[in-house]
């Protein structure tokens, strides 16, 4: 059987989506984890820029202490948080980093960067916007995780998601950020019983998503 993946209509996509499930305020690892990192390294008042806002998990969190930026490739989304404390440009990432005449102390890619057809790319122009020190903190899918890689040698396709342009691996992506960062923090999943030490010592092997906190030079 044939498999294709990426999305073609990301207006059409959300318009489905919300049509099922509506806009879930349900918090996950990755959520957690990008809330506690910000508030431990980005004082009150600084600037953060949003790769995607999706399900707007983010911005209830954050738009009393931050200044909030947004890009976001679907009018769908942006309907549904215009008016929610935020600056928000409709932008596909697939044509590099739009200016919005500000720099950043943060800029977050929370399950975005496998959406695009050149996520090297995007990283690359990540420096030029953000204030020395900024930080670039990255969420991904490990699809080198151990149950993806024993079902490959079962002979099965892991269950990848078919919404994804593009396939990174950790060592791929984290090689790919330290061209133009230093690497601060890397967390794991904690909560899969059995595989807490192992995902936390050996992450690119055994957990299923990993966050990696990037620093910018201060020159």
């Amino acid at each position: 059987m044939a498999k294709t993946f990426g999305v073609k209509d990301y207006d059409q996509y959300w318009t489905d989506r919300i049509a099922q499930r509506g806009i879930t305020d349900t918090f996950g690892f990755r959520h957690h984890a990008i809330i506690s990192l910000t508030s431990r390294y980005l004082p009150p008042g600084k600037s953060i820029l949003d790769f995607g806002i999706g399900q707007g998990k983010m911005i209830d969190s954050f738009k009393e202490r931050y200044k909030l930026y947004a890009v976001e490739t679907s009018q769908v989304i942006i309907d549904q948080f215009q008016d929610r404390g935020m600056i928000i440009k409709k932008h596909d990432l697939n044509e590099g980093l739009c200016d919005f005449g500000v720099k950043f102390d943060l800029i977050i890619a929370s399950y975005v960067l496998h959406h695009l057809i050149d996520p090297a790319r995007l990283i690359s122009q990540v420096p030029d916007h953000l204030n020395p020190g900024g930080y670039f903190l990255v969420c991904f899918p490990n699809i080198m995780s151990f149950n993806k890689r024993w079902k490959f040698m079962r002979g099965i396709f892991p269950n990848f998601s078919g919404r994804h342009q593009n396939f990174l691996t950790p060592g791929e992506l984290r090689n790919c950020c330290l061209k133009y960062f230093e690497l601060v923090e890397t967390l794991t999943p904690r909560h899969v019983a059995g595989t807490r030490y192992f995902a936390r010592v050996f992450p690119d092997i055994f957990a299923k998503e990993i966050i990696y906190l990037f620093q910018k030079g201060s020159n």
